[in-house]
């Protein structure tokens, strides 16, 4: 009975760390770690885990609890990387400009519109960028961070330029259109 107790008892310190290893942050890569943490055959796979093996683990899951701990939380950082990345491949793809009719001369063109929200967006994203540089999980994430914040840098600055053309457009527009210049 004192037997039973025990194993029920280190069930209870291992079912936290079980839960942790559960849920769709576990990629491939870390079902393989947790798998040589908890020193499961080597043709040990995801497909193929019984439960039994994992209660055969028990003692080493509390043992390596912290290991455990420290890759559940790698798989969680690695998901919010990997949807800021996706987040911002999506703006990149899908915001448009609004634009605006300008008529001068019966003449149109078109400008951009709310450049206020636009640069915004722009300076917002940059500062998640930062945010994910910062992260003790950025290293895997890397190329894909620089090459997003290498094109919201060009962004930025090609936006910043094109507000300054587009203002000194609208006024000195008019003063061309009346034969100031020769």
């Amino acid at each position: 009975m004192r037997f039973l107790l025990e194993e029920i008892e280190r069930f209870k310190q291992a079912w936290p760390l079980i839960k942790l290893c559960t849920g769709e942050s576990f990629e491939k890569e870390h079902w393989k770690r947790l798998f040589t943490i908890l020193k499961l055959s080597k043709d040990a796979s995801l497909d193929k885990l019984k439960f039994g093996e994992l209660v055969v683990a028990i003692p080493v899951m509390i043992k390596k609890a912290k290991e455990i701990k420290e890759l559940s939380d790698k798989a969680q950082g690695e998901v919010t990387i990997r949807e800021a990345i996706h987040e911002l491949r999506a703006w990149c793809d899908n915001t448009e400009f609004i634009l605006t009719e300008h008529e001068s001369n019966g003449r149109q063109t078109p400008l951009i519109k709310e450049w206020k929200d636009v640069m915004t967006q722009v300076s917002d994203h940059q500062s998640l960028i930062l945010s994910l540089k910062e992260s003790r999980f950025y290293g895997g994430f890397a190329d894909q961070i620089e090459q997003i914040e290498k094109k919201l840098g060009g962004i930025d600055d090609y936006l910043a330029k094109l507000n300054v053309i587009q203002r000194k457009w609208v006024y000195l527009e008019p003063i061309f259109m009346r034969g100031a210049l020769p």
